[in-house]
């Protein structure tokens, strides 16, 4: 459960499930059957104190790193989908890897992920990456304007396609706070 960092007052929250594969997702909501977990369907309703905004299903490309208090979800709209999704693997998974592992940068974890659902033309972003952090200011170091000059991501830059991928930029980006984690 995450928190987005908006605000005061406005509480917004991201619910991440994980699951193995699209059968254990599409099979998931079988454990809040109240029958299986011996309950009434009113001792564990939640509907009524709460809002759902907005639902959305995700495939992990690949992810890496530790747990990390705030993320930042990076929201896209690739023109090229398989660009995207290739250059995350093949250029910048390897340099966050790496940097993360000798301590360069202050990123906790970086992953990749496409929407599968909804789909189409009006349904927003359908790529997203995440950058976890330990806090909150680490996390807004990460969005305050840089000159790419004097940036660490100058080298990487050089090499990068993004821009031909996504060349409108980022859909939006959004810090959210862990409050908890099951694993």
């Amino acid at each position: 459960m995450l928190k987005e960092v908006s605000v005061p007052g406005v509480h917004r929250y991201l619910f991440a499930n994980y699951y193995e594969d699209l059968t254990q997702l599409t099979q998931g909501a079988t454990i809040w059957n109240p029958e299986v977990i011996g309950m009434n369907i009113a001792d564990i309703e939640t509907n009524s104190i709460k809002t759902i905004i907005n639902v959305e299903y995700y495939k992990a490309e690949a992810a890496l790193g530790e747990s990390a208090k705030y993320a930042i979800i990076n929201y896209f709209t690739p023109i090229n989908l398989e660009g995207f999704v290739t250059e995350e693997l093949q250029l910048w998974k390897p340099w966050f890897e790496n940097n993360m592992k000798n301590k360069r940068i202050k990123q906790k974890n970086w992953a990749v992920g496409t929407k599968i659902y909804p789909s189409g033309n009006h349904s927003g972003s359908y790529a997203i990456t995440r950058d976890g952090f330990d806090n909150l200011s680490d996390a807004m170091e990460a969005l305050s304007y840089q000159p790419i000059s004097n940036s660490i991501y100058s080298s990487i830059m050089k090499k990068s396609k993004m821009n031909e991928y996504v060349p409108n930029g980022f859909d939006k980006r959004v810090i959210y706070e862990l409050i908890k984690r099951v694993d």
